[in-house]
């Protein structure tokens, strides 16, 4: 019978589930009982810690048929169809299978960024998306040293877009968040959000088709969606459990203790936000006063802190790249600095590689060509003048809120 003994050498599963249904793996205790510790969904990943001597046991969630168990060094599980358990040494890199949903067609690899990782998106998600987000995310990491890359590629770390008439929780490797609450006061996850940032125990960074492309974004007309998220990856995978993560943590308590952000503001709120957001700021990437605490530029960071603008450039070195010199279109109320950007002509973008699809179509452009533009329909009036009132907007809360802070003064 099978059960866990005393050990005290640490290790590490990965538990896939290639299958149509729900996995449960479970560990067996020391008196040989089962205990659920994850259900994994169809085309899902999970990072189990967990010592050598410890047994894991794979069971079909809805009717309890056991698959397998394995006791041993760190592995790779993987359930394959036919409820068979495959396993692997190591945490071996994670390619999920594809599959089709309608009506939004197959979910499968539409493209990668120069440094290798994945973008995944369903065929309602146009190409100039998975275009636009390669070039993003090839000009924010062209500085990333290359061991953290080696990491982010041995967690599994990969871009999934949301189409425009998607829900987050409709990306496969999220679907076992539907219902549950985002934690940042707005409900359910598949309302609240459109993008999660990848860490060990999912992998996934994802942001919004329409944030991409900036067309009509009613959600985050004011930010870069992906530059945050994938600074969540860069953070938790690309340096997970590495020195440089705990300097940051350390960075985000002496920012906290000297008040140097409004307190309760986003950024300030834990060490992951702290990041991210300094990310969108370091490559000028938002608009956004009330979840930076005002700090939205590369010359900000550097005068209100020092510690993470150092951080950032260790990270990201200091070149010359914008979010604004190559984005498609303006934020909301930013058009005169757009088209600042415009005039560079891509000028300041690094060389990237041409951009591959799943065998071997160009879906790219030649290296220093610059981004695509996306190809949709000119906006029309009514459209048009949407985005003005919800520039005007922001522009009168911001106002309201910088006169109540010298009221205070």
């Amino acid at each position: 019978m099978a059960r866990s003994k005393d050990c005290k050498t640490a290790c590490r599963h990965r538990f896939n589930n290639d299958t149509d249904g729900p996995v449960k793996f479970l560990w067996i205790d020391y008196d040989g009982q089962e205990h659920a510790y994850a259900t994994v969904f169809p085309g899902q990943s999970h990072i189990q810690d967990t010592y050598t001597s410890h047994p894991w046991r794979a069971r079909v969630a809805d009717t309890g048929a056991e698959i397998g168990e394995y006791v041993g060094p760190g592995a790779t599980l993987t359930v394959l169809p036919g409820a068979r358990l495959r396993v692997e040494p190591g945490l071996q890199p994670r390619r999920p299978p594809d599959m089709h949903v309608a009506p939004w067609g197959w979910y499968r690899q539409r493209g990668r960024c120069a440094r290798g990782h994945p973008i995944y998106a369903f065929d309602c998600v146009p190409d100039a998306a998975v275009r636009l987000a390669a070039f993003t995310m090839d000009c924010m990491t062209a500085h990333l040293p290359a061991p953290a890359v080696s990491r982010m590629h041995g967690w599994g770390a990969f871009l999934a877009i949301i189409g425009r008439g998607q829900v987050t929780t409709d990306i496969p490797q999220y679907a076992q968040y539907r219902g549950q609450d985002s934690g940042n006061g707005g409900g359910r996850v598949e309302t609240a959000t459109r993008g999660l940032g990848g860490g060990t125990s999912n992998p996934v960074s994802s942001v919004g088709e329409e944030n991409l492309t900036m067309e009509d974004d009613v959600h985050y007309g004011c930010e870069s969606i992906l530059i945050h998220e994938w600074a969540h990856a860069v953070m938790d995978l690309g340096y997970a459990e590495q020195p440089l993560q705990a300097e940051i943590v350390e960075c985000w308590k002496a920012a906290e203790k000297r008040g140097t952000y409004v307190k309760g503001s986003y950024i300030i709120s834990n060490p992951g936000e702290y990041w991210a957001e300094a990310s969108q700021a370091w490559f000028e990437a938002t608009m956004r006063d009330d979840v930076t605490s005002g700090l939205k530029t590369r010359d900000a960071v550097k005068r209100a802190d020092p510690w993470l603008a150092s951080l950032l450039t260790r990270v990201y070195g200091d070149g010359p790249w914008r979010y604004w010199h190559t984005c498609p279109r303006p934020f909301t109320g930013d058009e005169a600095r757009w088209q600042a950007g415009r005039a560079l002509g891509g000028r300041t973008v690094p060389p990237v590689a041409p951009y591959q699809a799943v065998g071997g179509a160009e879906l790219g452009w030649p290296a220093q060509a610059g981004p695509p533009q996306p190809t949709g329909p000119t906006p029309r009036p009514d459209q048009r003048r949407r985005r003005r009132r919800s520039a005007s907007k922001w522009v009168e809360e911001v106002t309201e809120t910088l006169a109540g802070m010298l009221k205070k003064l």
